[in-house]
Parts: C-alpha cells; sequence; structure tokens
C-alpha cells in the first residue's frame, strides 16, 4: 500500500517526474541525519574500495569516494520501493474474532 501511496502523492499525469527531492534546510534533523548517511555512505564504499584493490585504491578512485551522494530522485525512489515490495506475497489480513 505505501508505494501505491508514493505513487498518488508524487504522480503528475499519471507518470512520476523525474525530478530530484528539495533539499532540507541546513539547520533541520533531517540534514543532519542526511550529512550522516551519506559520511557512512562514503565509509562504506571505501571499505569496498580497499578490499577491491587490495588496499591500494588510486587517487582518482579516492576522489570519486569522497564526491558521492546520496540520490534524491523520487523516481528512483519510487522504482525501489516498488521492487522491494514486489519481492513479498500479497500481505495476509487477519481480524482478531471474539471468543
Amino acid at each position: 500500500m505505501l508505494f501505491v501511496g508514493l505513487f498518488l502523492a508524487w504522480e503528475t499525469d499519471g507518470v512520476i517526474p523525474d525530478i530530484d527531492a528539495p533539499k532540507s534546510r541546513a539547520n533541520t534533523k533531517h540534514a543532519a541525519a542526511h550529512a550522516k548517511n551519506e559520511k557512512v555512505m562514503r565509509q562504506r564504499r571505501l571499505e569496498i574500495l580497499l578490499s577491491e584493490t587490495e588496499a591500494h585504491p588510486t587517487d582518482e578512485q579516492l576522489d570519486e569516494n569522497d564526491a558521492l551522494t546520496m540520490d534524491r530522485s523520487i523516481r528512483h525512489h519510487y522504482a525501489n520501493h516498488s521492487r522491494v515490495l514486489s519481492r513479498y506475497p500479497d500481505p495476509v489480513i487477519t481480524f482478531n474474532q471474539p471468543g
């Protein structure tokens, strides 16, 4: 149901536009959390890079890693939700019966 709600909230003329979500104001908790998540993403990518290059990445690879940012595309976000949710069977709704 979540991705249906996202579609209804974000769609324009029946399609999700290929635009980025607006950035949060710098003084918000969301902006601080976003910056922290980007830092963690870069650290994890660096760990992968070090393991793939036997701890000898090139300067270019290190610069690329430092420039990584999180994708803010609402179309990609919606596609990820759809892909993840399509892996699970339809939810089963149960009701508590008195008795």
